[in-house]
């Protein structure tokens, strides 16, 4: 399910945890999350 972020408050504290553990698993081993992305566009706004 697609889910866009416009504030930090649209996620609970655990969907903040869960994303930030996921984020530090795949900083740990990157190799394993290589394809996880294949043949998808992504678009970052800052």
């Amino acid at each position: 399910m697609v889910r866009h972020l416009t504030k930090i408050s649209d996620f609970s504290k655990a969907e903040c945890e869960k994303i930030i553990n996921k984020a530090i698993e795949i900083k740990k081993n990157p190799e394993k999350f290589d394809s996880t992305l294949k043949g998808e566009t992504l678009l970052m706004i800052f």
